[in-house]
């Protein structure tokens, strides 16, 4: 009786030392998710702050070139490279869908680019082909890094309402809407 006592007692602290295990087994599992989610939410939102700076950019080119006096257009913004970070997080879906906007404006560029060169007739020609690019561009940009802050659980990039600030978004939406409803003007009416 006593050797089957003392074996009872052995199975039972075994039992209890592999439910301890795993606990601590799940707790460091979920610790290493905790920390993978956290690196995964400050890459999204060093690319949105990325991609934020580039729509203001964007937003500047417009304002540049609806100066009245204008001399010469102000080309499109400049992508600046990737920030450091580690793409792996992100997984690869993700991070080609983000690269792909650096695609986007090079063949955006190359196109506005060809408009200057065979169309512009004058600097407010060019600064109008220079400006409804900056528009797509940086709405493009701006979309992306909401999507990102969406994803990393941050909430959107609030402009001050008091008017004491600059919300550049409006600037490029204004801008692709007054383009589109000059486009849509061009159209004859159908006979």
């Amino acid at each position: 009786l006593g050797a089957w006592f003392t074996e009872r007692q052995a199975n039972r602290r075994l039992a209890k030392e592999r439910e301890f295990k795993l606990e601590d087994e799940a707790s460091l599992a979920a610790r290493s998710q905790a920390k993978l989610d956290g690196q995964r939410a400050s890459a999204r939102m060093i690319l949105a702050f990325h991609l934020e700076r580039y729509a203001e950019a964007c937003a500047h080119v417009i304002s540049d070139n609806n100066e009245p006096d204008l001399e010469q257009a102000t080309g499109l913004a400049a992508f600046e490279p990737w920030p450091t970070i580690d793409w792996e997080l992100l997984g690869a879906k993700e991070t080609a869908r983000i690269r792909d906007i650096e695609v986007r404006v090079r063949m955006r560029e190359s196109f506005v680019r060809g408009d200057v060169d065979q169309a512009a007739f004058n600097a407010d020609d060019a600064a109008e082909f220079y400006s409804v690019g900056a528009a797509k561009l940086g709405l493009d940009a701006w979309s992306a890094a909401s999507d990102l802050r969406r994803e990393a659980g941050v909430s959107p990039l609030e402009f001050p309402s008091d008017g004491e600030g600059w919300n550049f978004v409006e600037t490029l939406e204004r801008e692709l809407a007054r383009h589109q409803a000059e486009r849509a003007s061009w159209k004859s009416p159908d006979l």
